[in-house]
């Protein structure tokens, strides 16, 4: 378990440890088997990609090699969260030789064709599905935000859902709600035929921003004392990762960012369907 931070004033570890991994999940950095039910967990090797701006970050769950890296703190090499930053004066240990990834490789954000089509597409994907069950530890994510609900006063229409199992497993859903929050067909995410597929956390929170969007309820996004980059929701790991290669993070929705790279952040967000927060 080396590499992961653990708060000193976590009373448990366990829980602690498991949104840590949660999150390594989420960004990509723990990947999980190709086969469906596989559900172990592999570290994605690790590597650098280039950003814009010369801006290098190293990316992967190695941990071996992650604790080699470690010796070179204050040589250009910063950590925040799971992530680190290379400066262009960064040395790395002599005996660490990281392969290089392309920013688009890494990325895989959706077209604008996908991203414009998902919803109808998922509508018709869902007319064939069995309905999810019993709403017992299920939550539904409000429009616009990071809030979670019990999933027994959704509304009608299509909601992202997420289901707890008791071993701490998340499970994805794109659920149709009728009236008085009957839950209708459900459809367990990823699905390939909709984007951002690599990762069930992924397409939902793709999906998330998309829902938002068509019923006016966008997520957006604020500037906190000039420099300081506030989403109202979780972004999708291709959205994060954009925003990884422009600006510094500061928690699951903040990032620190340059004057320079404050017009091209906000183009990005344009894109993923966020709004300017009023």
């Amino acid at each position: 378990m080396r590499g992961l931070a653990i708060r000193d004033s976590a009373r448990e570890v366990g829980p602690e440890v498991r949104r840590v991994l949660a999150r390594l999940v989420d960004d990509g950095d723990l990947v999980r088997g190709d086969r469906a039910d596989d559900d172990s967990l592999h570290a994605r090797p690790l590597c650098i990609v280039h950003g814009p701006s010369g801006r290098h970050l190293l990316i992967g769950a190695c941990l071996k090699t992650e604790a080699q890296v470690a010796d070179a703190a204050g040589q250009g090499l910063r950590r925040l969260g799971h992530r680190r930053w290379l400066d262009a004066n960064a040395q790395l240990p002599a005996d660490v030789s990281l392969p290089r990834l392309g920013e688009d490789l890494w990325i895989r954000q959706p077209s604008e064709a996908e991203l414009d089509g998902a919803p109808e597409t998922a509508a018709r994907l869902l007319v064939d599905q069995p309905g999810l069950g019993p709403l017992d530890h299920v939550a539904w994510l409000q429009p616009g935000g990071a809030r979670w609900d019990p999933a027994e006063g959704a509304p009608a229409g299509l909601q992202v859902l997420r289901r707890e199992t008791p071993w701490g497993q998340r499970r994805w859903y794109l659920v149709c709600f009728g009236s008085g929050g009957v839950a209708g067909p459900a459809l367990q995410l990823p699905c390939a035929q909709l984007p951002a597929a690599d990762t069930a956390h992924g397409q939902g929170a793709t999906l998330h921003l998309l829902l938002s969007h068509r019923g006016h309820r966008s997520c957006t996004w604020s500037w906190l004392d000039g420099d300081l980059l506030e989403l109202s929701a979780l972004p999708p790991p291709w959205l994060s990762r954009q925003l990884d290669l422009r600006g510094d993070r500061d928690g699951g929705r903040r990032w620190r960012v340059t004057s320079d790279q404050r017009s091209p952040v906000e183009r990005i967000l344009l894109s993923a369907r966020f709004s300017p927060r009023p």
